[in-house]
Formats: C-alpha cells, structure tokens, sequence
C-alpha cells in the first residue's frame, strides 16, 4: 500500500507487475477501477480477446446461473448461427 504526504489522504492503489518472456504486463488496482498496462507488442487480435473476457467478467459478476442452462444456451445461440451462416460457408 502506498501513502500520500496528506494524512487524511491513503492511497489504496496496488500495483501488481507480470512479467513473461521479458514482456512487461503492469495490473494497477485503485479503489474504483482497475488498470492494465501492456506493452505494444501486444497483437491488437490477442487484446480484443482479452477484452472481451474481460467485459464477460464484468457482466456476470453477480450472475448465477447452472451450467446445463448455459449449455442450452450455448446449442440454441450455435443452430441459429449455423441457419444464418450456412449458406455463406457451403457453395
């Protein structure tokens, strides 16, 4: 935890460091939000992957559901798929 000059004031920040194959990945944790530094190496397509995950994190938090309800889900979302896209993907 790091301190401030002001006594009134206490910083809560918390700065986590991760480093893989000489790449730097910098998670900083504030009271409010949660801040990640990459290095520019990075793929742009490996960072939507990651903020997609991230987003669906987000979202079901507080979300309890059972897995067969998912997995339903999950067949439903894939035959539609499949009806819209069949066509496009066999010629």
């Amino acid at each position: 935890m790091l301190s401030t000059k002001s006594s009134a004031f206490i910083d809560t920040t918390k700065i986590d460091y991760l480093r893989i194959n000489n790449l730097i990945m910098i998670v900083e944790r504030t009271e409010n939000e949660v801040i990640v530094r990459l290095s520019p190496a990075v793929k742009v397509e490996d960072l939507q992957d990651f903020l997609n995950y991230a987003r669906y994190k987000e979202l079901t938090v507080n979300v309890q559901v059972k897995q067969d309800e998912i997995d339903k889900m999950a067949a439903e979302i894939n035959k539609n798929w499949w009806a819209e896209n069949r066509d496009k993907l066999i010629k």
